[in-house]
């Protein structure tokens, strides 16, 4: 399922117009967002968590090069689902 596709289906079930639910859906999208960068974990009750995965900045050995290369750290988004949903979907 696409996002258009996700959209018409809840425009169907709430009888609201389309561009609400685009609105409320952006909305939504946008608070998750500004929550995961200020590593805030979003979760709701009986579905899941979003929360960040951060890794520290490391060097390693580069055998080809013969010379320590350093790699920065990054931070990645994660969802762990809830037992009740992974319960839900099986």
């Amino acid at each position: 399922m696409n996002n258009n596709e996700f959209i018409n289906i809840v425009t169907k079930r709430t009888n609201f117009k389309r561009r609400e639910v685009e609105f409320v859906l952006q909305t939504c999208f946008d608070v998750i967002c500004e929550s995961l960068r200020q590593n805030e974990d979003v979760k709701f009750f009986g579905f899941g968590k979003f929360y960040v995965k951060s890794s520290k900045e490391r060097a390693f050995y580069n055998n080809f090069c013969n010379r320590t290369i350093l790699v920065k750290g990054k931070s990645v988004p994660r969802f762990k689902t809830y037992k009740k949903f992974g319960e839900i979907i099986k």
